[in-house]
């Protein structure tokens, strides 16, 4: 008897509380949705009141009930509510243009401020633009804020305007075949890598060469300073790197031209033309794109080649982005995070 009781008293005060959601204006559809939660989740949401929204989130697949206090402390779309909950999110505001840079692709949370303050500066660019210059850091004048790069990330070692390798030699640095280039270096797995794509391209009829290989930091001290006896340091920087700052110097890059021909006319080549194509096949990637100037700092190279496996050059080449913008948010942010 007293078991009965019991069981008619829970009876009771479920049927309460389906009463009380009820009154509070949730429907019986959602009323089953909510009370699939269990107990303590079902009393936050009748003390939360009613809440269209958070409906929605909790029929979501990627719903998280260990986080319904946060899903119901947002005055938040749905979608949201689950993108800033489930990413861990945090912002002292959710307006209009912080939830629109968060959804943006590449976006880095722990750069939001600076997302921010750009977009105010240039209000013409659009999330996306704002988001790929901040990755960039094209926020910050060139050489300053530098950051020392991490030389262990072997064929993912950045070098440019705000990343230095300072005096940085490459461990496994082998000489290349005259067949295939002036007297240089090149990282080995780079090196290999180049020979496979070459004799490809040759196999095909097409000739090419390799012209620029690894810069020792001394070379480029040389390279720069002959340019500043010829142009003015604002020009020089926009198409040669400081020392310390250089992609050549990371072994891993070649410039190439056909045999007679010279880096001015390397784009109007078959060999440009097909580099294009299947350079990612072998772990390359065009460096200093025509439709990038901006985010990269330097003119238009089509002959410059830098090696990053096969792997990360698909990705590059599938999503159009620079290799400052996968360094950005695949090695830099991901390393903050932790």
């Amino acid at each position: 008897m007293k078991k009965i009781s019991v069981l008619i008293l829970l009876l009771f005060l479920v049927a309460c509380s389906s009463c009380r959601l009820a009154e509070i204006g949730y429907s019986e559809d959602e009323i089953k949705v909510i009370e699939s939660l269990g107990e303590e989740a079902k009393d936050k949401i009748m003390e939360h009141g009613y809440d269209a929204e958070i409906i929605k989130v909790i029929s979501d697949p990627t719903f998280d009930v260990s986080r319904l206090d946060r899903y119901l402390s947002l005055d938040l779309k749905a979608e949201d509510r689950l993108m800033v909950v489930n990413k861990g999110y945090q912002a002292d505001s959710y307006d209009e243009d912080t939830l629109a840079l968060m959804r943006t692709a590449y976006y880095i949370h722990e750069r939001l401020d600076r997302y921010l303050d750009y977009l105010a500066l240039h209000p013409e660019m659009d999330y996306r633009e704002v988001v790929e210059m901040v990755n960039c850091n094209r926020d910050h004048d060139y050489y300053t804020n530098t950051i020392v790069s991490d030389t262990s990330k072997d064929d993912l070692i950045i070098a440019n305007k705000y990343y230095t390798i300072e005096e940085y030699v490459p461990e496994d640095l082998v000489h290349i075949d005259s067949y295939y280039g002036l007297d240089a270096y090149l990282d080995r797995d780079t090196y290999e890598a180049y020979v496979a794509m070459a004799d490809k391209m040759m196999a095909e009829g097409i000739d090419v060469w390799i012209t620029s290989a690894y810069r020792p930091y001394d070379s480029q001290v040389r390279i720069y300073n002959s340019y500043l006896e010829r142009d003015p340091q604002e020009v020089v920087d926009t198409y040669s790197a400081r020392p310390g700052f250089s992609d050549h110097q990371t072994g891993r890059v070649v410039d190439l031209i056909e045999p007679g021909g010279d880096l001015g006319t390397f784009e109007d080549s078959a060999a440009f033309l097909w580099l294009q194509d299947h350079a990612y096949e072998y772990g390359f990637i065009l460096r200093y794109p025509s439709d990038k100037i901006e985010m990269t700092g330097y003119t238009y190279e089509s002959w410059h080649y830098r090696y990053v496996g096969k792997e990360v050059a698909k990705y590059i080449k599938d999503n159009g982005i620079t290799f400052d913008e996968y360094y950005a948010y695949f090695i830099e942010s991901q390393k903050a995070s932790k």
